[in-house]
């Protein structure tokens, strides 16, 4: 006689092995049945399981060992990788979350400043030459900040933030390029 409570051959191996065999046939199936409900049938549903996840938080907020993030993350990039849809879908996702954001929420949030700060540096122009970035319209500009610390300085044109860059930002190769030019040009 089976034990009570289980089928017959219902071991957590068997459904595994179920699973694996018939993943096509059960994906087709659930799409199916998504596409065939009605907003209201779908609305009831998503509100069934709100309430289960609310009933049963304990489940499913436990930590996943570094193994399992690593499984999890290698089966999505594979995914990505050979399903062009799913591909799409996450391109599609980015560029609607970037759209949603101002230049000027994007430059705050990578830099941790307040968008505010940003658009203000930007409305003053580059920090060196003093372009004005609203007058020139195709004009590219970066936000200048400090590598070490990640502090942010102000906001340069292209030009201003490449020649910094190749200074390696250090002031006394900045100032002895400064005296190169005043001493007209001899070293």
């Amino acid at each position: 006689m089976p034990s009570e409570g289980k089928r017959h051959g219902a071991t957590p191996e068997y459904f595994r092995q179920y699973y694996q065999d018939n993943r096509e046939r059960r994906l087709a199936y659930e799409k199916e049945r998504r596409e065939s409900e009605t907003p209201d049938q779908r609305e009831a549903r998503l509100a069934k399981n709100r309430a289960y996840y609310q009933a049963n938080k304990q489940k499913w907020n436990r930590v996943r060992t570094r193994e399992q993030r690593e499984r999890h993350l290698a089966n999505r990039r594979a995914k990505y990788h050979s399903d062009p849809e799913v591909r799409a879908k996450a391109i599609a996702a980015a560029k609607a979350s970037k759209a949603k954001l101002t230049v000027f929420e994007r430059k705050g949030k990578q830099y941790g400043v307040a968008p505010e700060v940003i658009e203000e540096l930007y409305v003053m122009g580059c920090a060196i030459c003093k372009a004005n970035f609203e007058i020139a319209v195709d004009a590219k500009w970066a936000v200048d900040h400090d590598h070490a610390t990640g502090n942010v300085r102000g906001v340069l044109c292209q030009s201003c933030n490449i020649a910094l860059g190749h200074m390696y930002d250090d002031p006394i190769i900045a100032f002895a390029a400064f005296r190169y030019l005043m001493d007209g040009g001899v070293a």
